[in-house]
């Protein structure tokens, strides 16, 4: 079935983000872990929260504090607001909801509806949903990338999981979504003048089978390097905007994602360990006396009816699935076939250190589109900084060491499994000569069409 339209991905990401979340908590505190029971739990739930049309209310900009197009209930008022939920498909699965069970004895209504929660921060970590992009067709690029190479790229996150201390349930979405939203684009918002540009910190030329290219790097606001774009001679980031009466917006030119996957290394981490931290946050809040008004019943009259429009969007998901091409197959949890996940199947969480949550941050912008998923990418040299626009960070002509594969950092803990190593390091960099955006399919022109009834 087709992927939902507002979301990571309800099969591969979200659950797969929810299980590294519990896997670091249990890692951090060995005296207060969570059973196996309770981890399925909280995966279920994090898949269910994209049941139609929840997703309406998964999006938070930081910097004009409003949900979807000011339409719908940002995500993180959605969150907590148990009223607005109740009118949705599933009804009341919010942070007061969860809560709530947990004090009555319902520990796997509670643990589902934290799972609900998790999946929402964990959106917060997509520059999409946190720059009001809607990205319903075609789909958003850098979420489809992630789908199409979870196990891929999981060995080059699994290093840099760090747990994210929050001392409220605001505090964990403002940090994610301002991070997102300031230091990274999104398909539509490329340049954007909603948002703050982002600063280009230098250019570093590197050479593929003749060929010159130049990695455009940006700074975070820990000041770690990334990538923002390639651009070279004939594929110009800028040229490509401007190019025919319809604008190309690219986020990645290159067929195996060198950008989304340096993307995915910085975003991926950060909704782990947010989401570990709201586990904490979430066990600890158990231990105290809870005094919130909750009706009695889960759902409302419209509650019912939104889980029949759901329905109605699912079943024709179904239908209108056999009417196309059968998809390829995609990367689902840990690299398994589409089905439930294992325990055995869990990799390690590795290098874990405590940060506690940083202050928010100016915004800034990210570019996208869909991507051909081909093997991930590498650099084989850098040869010379060759332009330093905003300032002499790097002497000019100073030759600059290869990039090294990312490898995880040996810390002092116990993991749960074995490290999972990287097998091999990128693949070379190939410019894609047909590289076109995905073509939407009848679903999607569905969503399109209801979307536009409900003018969103």
């Amino acid at each position: 079935m087709y992927d939902r339209v507002f979301c990571y991905d309800t099969s591969v990401a979200h659950p797969n983000i929810a299980i590294l979340a519990t896997q670091l908590y249990n890692s951090k505190f060995p005296n207060t872990t969570l059973t196996n029971e309770e981890i399925d739990w909280i995966k279920c739930g994090a898949e269910e929260e994209d049941t139609p049309t929840r997703w309406l209310n998964h999006f938070y900009d930081p910097m004009y504090n409003r949900g979807l197009k000011n339409q719908y209930l940002s995500a993180k008022d959605w969150a907590t607001d148990s009223s607005a939920q109740r009118n949705f498909s599933l009804g009341d699965q919010s942070w007061n909801r969860a809560l709530g069970d947990f004090a009555n004895g319902d520990k796997e209504k509670a643990f589902k509806a934290l799972g609900h929660v998790l999946h929402l921060i964990a959106d917060m970590s997509v520059p999409a949903h946190t720059r009001d992009d809607i990205h319903a067709v075609p789909p958003d690029s850098y979420e489809q990338f992630v789908k199409n190479n979870w196990s891929s790229i999981l060995p080059y996150i699994q290093s840099k999981l760090v747990f994210k201390s929050v001392s409220n349930l605001n505090e964990a979405f403002d940090n994610s979504a301002t991070y997102s939203n300031n230091n990274f684009y999104s398909d539509s918002t490329i340049l954007s003048s909603k948002y703050k540009i982002i600063d280009i910190v230098v250019k570093e030329k590197f050479v593929i089978n003749g060929n010159s290219y130049y990695y455009n790097r940006s700074l975070d606001g820990e000041k770690n390097k990334y990538i923002v774009f390639v651009s070279e001679a004939e594929l110009d980031w800028l040229s490509l905007l401007n190019k025919g009466s319809k604008p190309i917006k690219e986020l990645d030119p290159f067929e195996n994602g060198i950008i989304l996957t340096d993307y995915a290394t910085h975003l991926l981490p950060r909704a782990v360990g947010y989401s570990a931290g709201v586990i904490k946050l979430f066990l600890d809040e158990t231990q105290k006396k809870q005094d919130v008004a909750l009706e009695q019943n889960r759902i409302s009259l419209l509650g019912v009816g939104n889980s029949l429009l759901g329905k109605i969007i699912t079943g024709a998901e179904s239908i209108l699935n056999l009417f196309t091409s059968a998809k390829p197959a995609v990367d689902t949890a840990y690299g398994q076939t589409q089905g439930e996940l294992s325990d055995n199947s869990l990799p390690p969480v590795t290098d874990i250190r405590t940060v506690t949550t940083e202050p928010k941050i100016t915004p800034v912008a990210t570019p996208s589109s869909p991507v051909a998923v081909k093997p991930l990418p590498s650099v084989n040299a850098i040869q010379e900084v060759i332009e330093q626009p905003f300032g002499s960070i790097i002497p000019p002509n100073t030759p600059v060491a290869p990039p090294q594969p990312l490898t995880p950092t040996p810390v002092a803990i116990q993991p749960i499994i074995p490290i999972l190593p990287l097998q091999q390091p990128l693949l070379p960099i190939q410019l894609s000569n047909h590289h076109q955006p995905l073509r939407p399919t009848p679903p999607r022109r569905l969503f399109q069409l209801l979307l536009l009834i409900f003018q969103i």
